[in-house]
């Protein structure tokens, strides 16, 4: 074995534990994404909202 060969198999193992030890990272990234473009999406509608309601008293 190689040294070139050696720190791929360790690195290809140290990846594999890596998601082992917690597979549902994954899930949890991908759900983040959606859960930022919801706040954001309703950061808009609250921001157009106050906008209504305050239009008349200024």
């Amino acid at each position: 074995l190689s040294v070139k060969e050696y720190d791929a198999l360790v690195g290809d193992l140290v990846n594999y534990l890596t998601f082992m030890s917690e597979p549902s990272k994954i899930k949890r990234l991908h759900m983040g994404y959606y859960v930022l473009l919801f706040l954001g999406l309703l950061l808009v509608l609250t921001i157009k909202l106050k906008k209504e309601f305050w239009k008349d008293i200024k």
